[in-house]
C-alpha cells in the first residue's frame, strides 16, 4: 500500500486547507465509490446479463447483482457481485467436474421422434454428469469495460481540493 506523508510549515491557510481535505477525504471517496459501484452494477445488469454474455431465463442472477461500499478508517472499498446465487461463479469462472442433477419431473411430448397422443409426465431420478463449462465473464468483463471511467471518477480530486465535496 502506498502512503504519502508530508509536513507543511508556514502558511496557516494552506495548513488549514490540508487539514480540511484530510477530514473530508473518506466521505468524498465514499460518495465517489458509491457512484462507481452503482454504475458498475447497473452496467452488469443491462449490458452483460441481458443477452450480451448470458441469456436471461428467470432474472434471478440479474436481481442478485448488488454493490456495496465499506469504509474502515481511511480505506474505502467498493464491491459488486452476486448474492445468494450458487451458479454465478460457474458462469463467471467456468467449471470442469462432476455435477449432480437433482430429481425432477419432465413432460414428454414425443417418444422416439413421434408425437404422443397426450403429454406424459415422468420422474427423472437424481444423477451425476461430467461438465466442462467455459467461463462467461459478466463481472470481470464489466469492470474491464468501465475501468478507465472508474479510475477517472475516483482520481478527479478537484471538488475535494476546492472545498466543494
Amino acid at each position: 500500500m502506498s502512503e504519502i506523508r508530508f509536513r507543511l510549515l508556514g502558511n496557516a491557510a494552506a495548513v488549514a486547507n490540508f487539514q480540511r481535505i484530510k477530514a473530508e477525504a473518506p466521505a468524498f471517496f465514499q460518495r465517489r465509490m458509491n457512484t462507481v459501484t452503482l454504475r458498475l452494477a447497473s452496467y452488469v445488469k443491462t449490458d452483460k446479463l441481458s443477452g450480451q454474455v448470458l441469456h436471461r431465463r428467470s432474472g434471478l442472477l440479474s436481481r442478485s447483482i448488488h454493490g456495496v461500499v465499506e469504509v474502515s478508517g481511511q480505506t474505502v472499498v467498493g464491491r459488486v457481485g452476486s448474492r445468494g446465487v450458487e451458479y454465478a461463479a460457474y458462469h463467471e469462472f467456468g467449471f470442469t467436474g462432476t455435477e449432480t442433477v437433482r430429481e425432477h419431473l419432465r413432460t414428454i411430448t414425443k417418444a422416439w421422434g413421434r408425437p404422443l397422443d397426450e403429454p406424459l409426465t415422468v420422474t427423472v431420478h437424481e444423477y451425476e454428469r461430467q461438465v466442462d463449462y467455459p467461463p462467461h465473464s459478466f463481472l470481470r468483463s464489466a469492470l474491464k469495460d468501465l475501468s478507465e471511467w472508474a479510475v477517472s471518477t475516483l482520481s478527479d480530486l478537484r471538488e475535494l481540493i476546492h472545498g466543494n465535496p
